[in-house]
C-alpha cells in the first residue's frame, strides 16, 4: 500500500479504535468525525453530531467560562501558544447528563479540506 493510502488508513484506525473520545472540529466549530468512543461517553449517534457546533453541548458554565472561551478562540484559530491546549469544561450528553471533559485540542491545517 502506498504511504500517502497507508497514512490515512492508519490514522482512521487510530480514530476509530481509541479509548478516548475524539472528535475532529473545523475552524467554524463544526463537529466533521465523532468517533465510537464519542458515542459511548455522550450517547449520541455520530451521524447525529455530524455538521452540529461544538457549542450546542458544552454546558456555559460561568464557573468555567474563561475556559469555554479559550477553547472557541482555540477553535477559530487564535493561538497564543504553538501546538495543543488543555481545557476543563462540562459537556452535555444525551437525555441533559453533565459530563466533566477534559479536552485537549491540536490546531491542525488539512490541505484541501
Amino acid at each position: 500500500m502506498p504511504r500517502d493510502v497507508a497514512i490515512p488508513c492508519a490514522l482512521e484506525t487510530v480514530i476509530e479504535s481509541s479509548l478516548n473520545a475524539i472528535l475532529m472540529i473545523d475552524a467554524r466549530g463544526l463537529i466533521l468525525e465523532f468517533n465510537p468512543a464519542a458515542e459511548a461517553a455522550f450517547g449520541y449517534a455520530r451521524e447525529d453530531m455530524i455538521g452540529r457546533s461544538i457549542e450546542s453541548f458544552i454546558v456555559p458554565d460561568p464557573a468555567r467560562e474563561a475556559e469555554r472561551q479559550r477553547l472557541l478562540r482555540f477553535i477559530q484559530g487564535e493561538r497564543s501558544t504553538p501546538g495543543a491546549i488543555r481545557v476543563e469544561v462540562e459537556g452535555i450528553a444525551r437525555g441533559g447528563a453533565v459530563v466533566p471533559l477534559e479536552v485537549t485540542i491540536t490546531g491542525l491545517e488539512i490541505e484541501g479540506a
